[in-house]
Protein backbone atom coordinates (compact mmCIF):
# COMPACT_ATOMS: atom_id res chain seq x y z
CA UNK A 1 0.00 0.00 0.00
CA UNK A 2 1.38 3.40 -1.01
CA UNK A 3 0.40 6.17 1.35
CA UNK A 4 1.09 9.87 1.34
CA UNK A 5 2.77 11.13 4.48
CA UNK A 6 3.39 14.65 5.74
CA UNK A 7 4.90 16.63 2.89
CA UNK A 8 6.07 15.12 -0.37
CA UNK A 9 7.28 11.78 1.07
CA UNK A 10 5.51 8.60 0.01
CA UNK A 11 5.78 5.36 1.93
CA UNK A 12 5.22 1.88 0.59
CA UNK A 13 4.96 -1.00 3.06
CA UNK A 14 5.98 -4.50 2.03
CA UNK A 15 4.79 -7.65 3.78
CA UNK A 16 5.97 -11.25 3.78
CA UNK A 17 9.34 -12.13 2.33
CA UNK A 18 11.76 -10.14 0.22
CA UNK A 19 13.94 -12.92 -1.09
CA UNK A 20 14.77 -14.94 -4.19
CA UNK A 21 11.38 -16.69 -4.04
CA UNK A 22 9.27 -13.52 -3.81
CA UNK A 23 11.34 -11.00 -5.73
CA UNK A 24 9.11 -10.84 -8.82
CA UNK A 25 5.97 -10.29 -6.77
CA UNK A 26 7.63 -7.66 -4.58
CA UNK A 27 9.16 -5.86 -7.58
CA UNK A 28 5.65 -5.46 -9.00
CA UNK A 29 4.59 -3.87 -5.69
CA UNK A 30 7.42 -1.29 -5.70
CA UNK A 31 6.43 -0.09 -9.16
CA UNK A 32 4.23 2.47 -7.39
CA UNK A 33 7.39 4.18 -6.12
CA UNK A 34 8.89 4.23 -9.61
CA UNK A 35 5.87 6.22 -10.80
CA UNK A 36 6.69 9.10 -8.45
CA UNK A 37 7.94 12.25 -10.13
CA UNK A 38 9.40 14.20 -7.21
CA UNK A 39 9.95 14.30 -3.47
CA UNK A 40 10.92 11.46 -1.21
CA UNK A 41 10.14 7.75 -1.38
CA UNK A 42 10.27 5.48 1.63
CA UNK A 43 9.99 1.71 1.81
CA UNK A 44 8.85 0.20 5.10
CA UNK A 45 10.10 -3.35 5.75
CA UNK A 46 8.76 -3.69 9.29
CA UNK A 47 6.29 -6.39 8.13
CA UNK A 48 8.89 -8.31 6.11
CA UNK A 49 9.94 -11.55 7.77
CA UNK A 50 12.80 -12.65 5.50
CA UNK A 51 15.27 -10.57 3.50
CA UNK A 52 18.17 -12.03 1.53
CA UNK A 53 20.86 -10.57 -0.70
CA UNK A 54 18.55 -10.68 -3.72
CA UNK A 55 16.10 -8.50 -1.80
CA UNK A 56 18.85 -6.05 -0.87
CA UNK A 57 19.93 -5.99 -4.51
CA UNK A 58 16.37 -5.10 -5.52
CA UNK A 59 16.38 -2.26 -2.99
CA UNK A 60 19.70 -1.01 -4.38
CA UNK A 61 18.31 -1.05 -7.91
CA UNK A 62 15.24 0.83 -6.76
CA UNK A 63 17.49 3.38 -5.05
CA UNK A 64 19.54 3.91 -8.23
CA UNK A 65 16.46 4.42 -10.40
CA UNK A 66 14.83 6.83 -7.96
CA UNK A 67 18.03 8.84 -7.42
CA UNK A 68 18.45 9.10 -11.20
CA UNK A 69 14.98 10.69 -11.27
CA UNK A 70 16.04 13.14 -8.54
CA UNK A 71 14.08 11.51 -5.71
CA UNK A 72 15.35 10.71 -2.25
CA UNK A 73 14.89 7.09 -1.17
CA UNK A 74 15.25 5.40 2.20
CA UNK A 75 14.35 2.12 3.80
CA UNK A 76 12.83 1.94 7.29
CA UNK A 77 11.80 -0.93 9.52
CA UNK A 78 14.83 -3.11 8.88
CA UNK A 79 15.84 -5.73 11.40
CA UNK A 80 19.27 -5.52 13.02
CA UNK A 81 20.08 -8.98 11.65
CA UNK A 82 19.81 -7.63 8.09
CA UNK A 83 22.30 -4.79 8.52
CA UNK A 84 25.25 -7.04 7.66
CA UNK A 85 23.63 -7.89 4.31
CA UNK A 86 23.08 -4.21 3.59
CA UNK A 87 26.74 -3.48 4.43
CA UNK A 88 27.99 -6.44 2.35
CA UNK A 89 25.95 -5.27 -0.65
CA UNK A 90 27.21 -1.69 -0.15
CA UNK A 91 23.68 -0.52 0.56
CA UNK A 92 23.94 0.61 4.19
CA UNK A 93 23.08 4.15 3.07
CA UNK A 94 19.54 2.95 2.40
CA UNK A 95 18.84 2.79 6.11
CA UNK A 96 20.91 5.80 7.11
CA UNK A 97 24.38 4.31 7.60
CA UNK A 98 27.06 5.49 5.18
CA UNK A 99 27.08 7.12 1.78
CA UNK A 100 25.73 5.79 -1.54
Amino acid sequence: MLRETNGPARTLSLEGNLNVFSIQRQWKRVQALLALESGEAELDLSLVSDLDEIGVQMLSTLDQVLRAKGLTFKVVGIQDAWKASFAFMRAAHLHGEGEP
